[in-house]
């Protein structure tokens, strides 16, 4: 993996890890249970997700 490559990789994680910080935020405020289960759904995606190396 070249150092471009390993920058690219680094900043997909980083934007990962900052999704998931605004779904957990979103999931304060979701006000039923539909709403609930859409972002928990979306923070397994996301926390299952492997950017391409």
């Amino acid at each position: 993996m070249g150092s471009k490559d390993r920058q690219a990789y680094v900043r997909a994680l980083r934007q990962q890890i900052c999704y998931v910080q605004e779904l957990r935020h979103q999931l304060r405020y979701a006000n039923t249970p539909e709403e609930r289960e859409a972002i928990c759904n979306r923070i397994d995606f996301w926390l299952n997700y492997v950017p391409n190396k």
